[in-house]
């Protein structure tokens, strides 16, 4: 069955990452942006701050309520597609999108174009939440030969459950693969 699989799939293809989930927070059940993520003496400078400006507590209140809105990553993806564990990588990276957990790219925008697939062959995903100061991995998935060829196989992007590839960071992601038009 996997070799009829690769038989069928020993072309070339295009490879797009159309969409991901990402963990509401980091492995360490911390958030990923926002006031919480301060270090406790910022965190107490930032609520001092606060207090003195606003003595009824509605301006802090206010900042409360939009710490979940700026919670969620701003994720950026690079896409690193191997024909074999020797070759250099062909790369693409994907644009980031700001504050969503859903993270989604128009299929077509950004494609690896013409990735010989063997049966060496690997696609790599990473995804970043990117900060003002630093950026914070989210994980980084791998797919194989068989599941680049099954995704070929699929009516529209197929999405692949990743949680076990990542600490539960990226919970899955959705790859778009056709046939190259030579």
């Amino acid at each position: 069955m996997i070799f009829a699989l690769l038989l069928a799939c020993a072309h070339s293809v295009d490879i797009t990452l159309t969409g991901a989930r990402v963990a509401p927070e980091m492995a360490s059940k911390t958030p990923w942006d926002g006031p919480e993520k301060l270090n406790p003496e910022a965190k107490g400078l930032l609520d001092s701050v606060l207090s003195s400006v606003d003595s009824t507590g509605k301006l802090a209140e206010m900042v409360g309520g939009v710490s979940s809105e700026i919670a969620r990553p701003d994720v950026a993806a690079t896409l690193e597609f191997r024909s074999d564990a020797e070759a250099a990588p062909s790369v693409v990276q994907l644009p980031e999108v700001a504050n969503n957990l859903e993270p989604a790219w128009a299929p077509g925008a950004l494609t690896i174009k013409n990735a010989p697939i063997t049966w060496k062959s690997t696609l790599s995903i990473i995804l970043v939440d990117k900060d003002l100061s630093s950026d914070d991995p989210i994980g980084k998935v791998v797919l194989t030969t068989k599941e680049i060829c099954k995704a070929e196989q699929m009516d529209g992007a197929m999405t692949v459950n990743v949680a076990d590839q990542t600490s539960g960071q990226i919970e899955s992601v959705s790859v778009l693969v056709g046939r190259s038009a030579k």
